[in-house]
């Protein structure tokens, strides 16, 4: 709702209020100030998909003439970041659609080129060199390294949460090393979050 959203807006900008017994039109007043106040230069709103979860039209609507009145009042722009759900709310209302003209959509990493290939093994290696184990290497080696790719479905984010969790796993049994064990308990763990199957 638009009094969620301000309420974020300003828990972010570090307000000490509560302001939850404020209505709506008092918070966008806040926000706006608070944005005046701070010499706001971008508002990035991450994770934009989540506005349009269990809303209904009107609601959509609202959230998004909050968003055009915004841009309007403070002459600041706003970006906005989220799955592809986010479109939702720039197609349900043609003037805030007219102010997000310039749209990039990122594509899940892929290994079908060369120069991916080579950027990935950079990226392993870097990441290897960070790992405090004796084996870090192993990242490296072609049959985790392929493996992980395509267990993590080309998402480099879920194949962060993979390694993290082997990480821990090593950790916690107090060894220097990874080992296949510590990956195949990582993904037996995370198969039950809903991102395994993006």
């Amino acid at each position: 709702s638009i009094k969620d959203l301000c309420l974020v807006i300003l828990k972010a900008f570090e307000d000490p209020v509560d302001n939850s017994k404020l209505t709506k039109l008092v918070l966008s007043e806040k926000v706006i100030n608070f944005t005046k106040q701070a010499k706001t230069k971008l508002l990035i709103l991450d994770e934009f998909q989540h506005l349009t979860e269990k809303s209904t039209l009107t609601k959509v609507d609202n959230l998004a003439n909050w968003i055009k009145n915004f841009i309007n009042v403070t002459r600041i722009p706003v970006l906005i970041v989220g799955m592809p759900e986010s479109e939702y709310v720039l197609s349900e209302n043609a003037q805030l659609s007219r102010r997000f003209y310039t749209r990039y959509k990122l594509e899940f990493f892929s290994l079908s080129k060369k120069r991916d290939v080579v950027v990935y093994y950079k990226f392993l290696k870097s990441l290897s060199d960070k790992l405090d184990f004796e084996n870090s290497d192993i990242l490296i080696e072609k049959f985790y390294s392929i493996s992980l790719y395509y267990v993590a479905n080309k998402n480099l984010a879920l194949f962060m949460r993979i390694i993290r969790f082997a990480c821990r796993i090593a950790i916690l049994e107090n060894v220097n090393y990874l080992k296949f064990e510590h990956f195949f308990h990582a993904l037996s763990e995370l198969r039950h979050y809903t991102y395994i199957n993006d």
